[in-house]
């Protein structure tokens, strides 16, 4: 894989564009000319793909809408990830992941070599073992949560 950085670096200088689009396809959000397709999360994803790649310098799944549907989910998720990479748009997975150890190993095997995702979010909230295992992965990028849109976050 190319690094993650010098990828999107030329895909913004390429389209123009910073625009990172997010597929968080929640099953109930997915339009009704798509709900009889065999899996409408997977062709929303496509159709989105499809209409957006030439404005896209990116592409952010959110984990949580495909892990909510099982091993469905799961399969969608890599075709999604394939998908934009066959288009040559990055993918950053948002899993927010935040654990240490063993455990945050794990995560980084998951999204960098399981998933092939170029980059992922992290929350480092307990600390810097959070993220250490992802910097391991020299041509991949991890984005650190700092702070969030929500309305209750606690400000700093």
């Amino acid at each position: 894989m190319v690094n993650f950085l010098e990828q999107v670096t030329t895909r913004i200088q390429a389209i123009e564009s910073i625009l990172c689009v997010g597929l968080d396809p929640a099953p109930e959000k997915v339009p009704a000319f798509l709900q009889s397709r065999p899996d409408p999360q997977w062709a929303w994803n496509q159709l989105i793909i499809d209409v957006t790649h030439d404005l896209a310098c990116c592409y952010k799944p959110n984990l949580a809408f495909y892990l909510a549907r099982g091993e469905a989910g799961w399969r969608t998720l890599r075709a999604t990830i394939q998908y934009a990479e066959d288009h040559q748009v990055p993918v950053i997975l948002d899993a927010k992941f935040g654990d240490i150890g063993h455990t945050a190993q794990y995560y980084a095997r998951a999204a960098f070599e399981i998933l092939n995702a170029g980059a992922v979010t992290l929350n480092p909230y307990l600390g810097e073992e959070t993220i250490v295992p992802f910097r391991s992965y020299r041509d991949r990028v991890s984005f650190i949560l700092c702070l969030t849109s929500n309305i209750s976050r606690i400000d700093v």
